[in-house]
């Protein structure tokens, strides 16, 4: 496994990030999470957040995930 992504890895594992039985990256939801995501990427659920590979767990983490076009950002009560 090349170093970057071993890097990846451990960064998700510390953020929270832990990989379920069906292949799918999870953790805990946040406040500064998305509020919606495209189905390409993941899906959100009420307490978690759930992505399909470990770069976009790391986009996530990082805020690049709001960079992209489909994504948006909506107002939430808290």
């Amino acid at each position: 496994m090349p170093l970057r992504e071993r890097l990846i890895r451990f960064l998700n594992w510390w953020n929270g990030w832990r990989l379920d039985l069906d292949d799918w990256w999870v953790r805990a939801r946040r406040e500064s999470d998305p509020s919606n995501l495209p189905s390409s990427i993941g899906f959100l659920e009420e307490a978690c957040i759930v992505v399909r590979t470990p770069e976009q767990a790391r986009e996530v983490d990082t805020g690049a995930i709001a960079e992209r076009e489909e994504v948006y950002y909506e107002p939430r009560e808290l």
